[in-house]
């Protein structure tokens, strides 16, 4: 009996893991196309705005853009504005200096980018990551997230079908009487 269950456990992972790794995931993968200025880059003279440009349609409640200065002092002001992908935000026209620029753009779809860029004025850039992500999703993670669900699952199969090996009651009785007795 518990080889057939293993065998069926083990027909339901492959089945899962093939399924899994074939189809499509779900929405796409959420990113910065494009910012002005640039990352890494060094200005001459202040731009009028900071443009980020999105491979996705902005939901601009649930988005935040923040300007700092390397002290982590706020370099402009929180408003900005969405149009479809791309969101513009004015810079103060008098400041030198480095800035970094953290986003958390939340699309339509509910996928979500996230990450800081940095640029100088009349000053060397801070070092800044273009994105991050939180979850990986491939293939090979998924795979390995469908093999653990089913060695668990074969594990509580293998471990519920095995019967427990019971005195029979006169020799329980009689252990428990010599127990007391001594």
């Amino acid at each position: 009996m518990a080889a057939r269950a293993l065998i069926a456990c083990f027909a339901i992972t492959l089945l899962t893991a093939t399924v899994v790794t074939t189809s499509p995931a779900p929405g796409h993968e959420a990113a910065l196309v494009s910012a002005s200025p640039a990352n890494g880059s060094r200005l001459a003279a202040v731009q009028p705005a900071l443009v980020l440009v999105f491979d996705g349609l902005v939901d601009p409640g649930a988005t935040h853009l923040a300007v700092t200065r390397p002290d982590g002092t706020p370099a402009a002001s929180e408003t900005f504005a969405v149009d479809g992908r791309r969101l513009t935000m004015p810079l103060p026209t008098a400041l030198d200096g480095a800035y970094s620029v953290a986003y958390h753009a939340v699309f339509t779809d509910g996928e979500e980018a996230s990450g800081t860029i940095g640029f100088g004025i009349r000053a060397n850039p801070p070092i800044a990551s273009a994105h991050h992500d939180h979850v990986e999703r491939s293939a090979a993670n998924m795979t390995l997230l469908a093999i653990d669900a089913a060695l668990f699952v074969a594990l509580l199969t293998v471990l519920r079908g095995r019967s427990r090996v019971r005195a029979p009651r006169r020799f329980r009785e009689k252990w428990v009487l010599r127990d007391i007795d001594v």
